[in-house]
C-alpha cells in the first residue's frame, strides 16, 4: 500500500466518524494517537509507526464490534482496517512467542493441531499457560501470507467444489419445483425456497447459445473476470487464487474473514445462505429497532444510578426485577429489555433449524404459547412505558440541575430529546463519547 493510499483511507475514516459524533479530538483520545499526528498522516505530512499503525488498527477494530454500528462507519472502518492490514503485512512478525505456545502443547496432538490452524489465521490474541499461570499478548500479523495460503489450497479446492456443485443442484430445479430439494426442505418454508431460487443462478441469466456443463464455474467466471481453464485448476487443486480473486470471491458469496474459504469446510448451512439474503436483511432491520431498546436501557440506569433512592425508582426496579423471565448474564436493566424484544422477535421469524441452532437464546420464547407471549408482552410493556414517563423524565432533569456539570446535561438533555422523538442515540456514542461515559460508565 502507498502512504498515499493510506492518508486518503485514514481521511475517509475520520470523516465518517465525524458524521457520528466522534471528531479528532474524541479518536485521539480513544486510540491513543495525538490529534496532531492525525492531522498530518490524514494530509500526507508524516506517515505512522508500526505502534501508531497498530494502535490505529485496534481501534477500528473496537468499532467494528459495537452492535448497530451505521453502515457508513462500519465500511469505512473496514476499508481502514485492511488497509492498515496491508501496510503492517510486510512488517517483522514476532515468532518466538508462536513457538511457545505449540511448544507447551506438543503431546497433545489434537489441541497441536487445533492451535496451528488458530495462529495461521490470526485468531489468538492473548495466551495462558494454566499449569504456569504465565501469558503474552500476540501482535498479530495481519494478513494471511501466501505461503499460509498455499498450505491450506485442499481446503480451499473442496469449498470451492462445494460451493459450485450447489449452485448446479439448485439450477436444475424450476422455480414452482425448488421446494422439492431435498438438501433443505425441512428448513425452509415456501418463501424462503422461492427466495432461494431467485438468489440462484440459472442458465437464462447467461447470455449463451447451448447448454453449459456447470452454471456455477459460469457464474464464477462471469463475475470474477476469470477464464473456464483458471477456475478449472482452482477446482483440482493446481492453482490457487491471487489476492485480489480471493477477496472478489469471499464477496461474492458473503463470506467474511481471514479462514473463509480456507480455515474450515463450508456445511450446508453455510452454502444455503450465501444465497438466502431475507434472514441477515431482517436481522439489520430488526438491529435499527433494537438501537432504541439500548438507548432506554442507557437511560433506565442513568436513572437508578442517580436517582435510585427515589419510591418510584425503587418501585420500577423491583417491577423490572420481578417481569424477568430468566436471571440474565448482564445488567439487570438490559437483561429485561433483551426479553421484551427477544419476546417480539420470536413472534416476527419463522422458526427452523437455523433458527435453533444459531439462535438458542431464542429457544425459549419459540417454546412459549402465543398466549404466553401476549401475557408477558402486556406486562413488560407496562414497565417500559414507566420508565420514560414524565415523572421520571422530570426527576432526573432536576438532579441533574443541582449535580451535573455541563457535559453531563448535555449527554442527558439529547438522550431524553431521542427517546421523545422515538429515535435512539448509536451504540458507538454511548460508549465512546466522552460527554455520555461521564453521564454512566457501565
Amino acid at each position: 500500500m502507498t502512504n498515499k493510499k493510506l492518508s486518503k483511507e485514514l481521511d475517509k475514516f475520520l470523516m465518517a466518524l465525524s458524521k457520528v459524533g466522534l471528531n479528532t479530538k474524541v479518536t485521539a483520545e480513544m486510540s491513543g494517537v495525538s490529534v496532531h499526528s492525525l492531522s498530518n498522516w490524514r494530509q500526507g505530512k508524516s506517515y505512522p509507526n508500526q505502534s501508531n499503525l497498530m494502535k490505529l488498527r485496534d481501534y477500528s477494530l473496537s468499532l467494528l464490534s459495537i452492535r448497530g454500528l451505521q453502515s457508513e462507519v462500519r465500511e469505512c472502518a473496514v476499508s481502514f482496517f485492511r488497509e492498515v492490514e496491508i501496510t503492517l503485512r510486510d512488517m517483522p512478525r514476532i515468532g518466538e512467542k508462536e513457538k511457545k505456545i505449540l511448544n507447551d502443547h506438543h503431546s497433545n496432538q489434537k489441541a497441536l493441531s487445533i492451535l496451528v490452524r488458530m495462529l495461521d489465521f490470526n485468531q489468538i490474541d492473548t495466551y495462558l499457560n494454566t499449569d504456569t499461570m504465565q501469558g503474552f499478548r500476540i501482535d498479530k500479523q495481519n494478513k494471511i501470507d501466501r505461503k499460509t495460503q498455499r498450505n491450506y489450497k485442499k481446503t480451499f479446492s473442496e469449498n470451492l467444489n462445494r460451493l459450485i456443485n450447489f449452485i448446479d443442484e439448485g439450477s436444475d430445479y424450476e422455480r414452482e419445483d425448488i421446494a422439492e430439494w431435498s438438501l433443505f426442505s425441512g428448513d425452509l418454508n415456501e418463501d424462503l425456497f422461492l427466495e432461494l431460487y431467485d438468489n440462484l443462478p440459472h442458465e437464462e441469466d447467461f447470455d449463451i447459445i447451448k447448454k453449459v456443463p456447470s452454471i456455477g464455474e459460469l457464474w464464477l467466471e462471469t463475475n470474477l473476470g476469470v477464464s473456464k481453464t483458471q477456475v478449472k485448476s482452482w477446482r483440482e487443486g493446481k492453482d490457487f487464487p491471487n489476492e485480489e480473486n480471493l477477496e472478489q470471491l469471499k464477496k461474492l458469496v458473503g463470506t467474511k474473514g481471514k479462514g473463509a474459504f480456507l480455515g474450515y469446510e463450508f456445511s450446508e448451512s453455510d452454502l444455503l445462505h450465501m444465497f438466502l439474503k431475507t434472514p441477515r436483511l431482517e436481522a439489520e432491520n430488526r438491529a435499527d429497532k433494537a438501537e432504541y431498546f439500548e438507548t432506554l436501557a442507557f437511560f433506565t440506569n442513568v436513572l437508578f444510578k442517580y436517582c435510585g433512592s427515589n419510591e418510584e425508582v425503587e418501585e420500577l426496579r423491583h417491577l423490572i426485577e420481578e417481569n424477568l423471565i430468566s436471571e440474565g448474564k448482564s445488567s439487570l436493566v438490559k437483561s429485561f429489555l433483551d426479553e421484551v424484544w427477544n419476546l417480539r422477535v420470536s413472534r416476527e421469524i419463522n422458526r427452523d433449524s437455523y433458527t435453533d441452532k444459531n439462535m438458542p437464546e431464542m429457544i425459549k420464547y419459540f417454546e412459549m404459547t402465543d398466549d404466553e407471549v401476549e401475557y408477558a408482552l402486556n406486562k413488560d410493556y407496562k414497565v417500559v412505558d414507566s420508565i420514560f414517563s414524565e415523572e421520571k423524565v422530570n426527576l432526573i432533569e432536576k438532579f441533574s440541575e443541582e449535580h451535573f456539570d455541563v457535559e453531563q446535561k448535555e449527554a442527558l438533555s439529547e438522550l431524553i430529546s431521542q427517546l421523545r422523538l422515538g429515535k435512539f442515540i448509536p451504540q458507538i456514542r454511548l460508549r465512546l463519547e466522552p460527554k455520555f461515559q461521564k453521564l454512566y460508565f457501565e
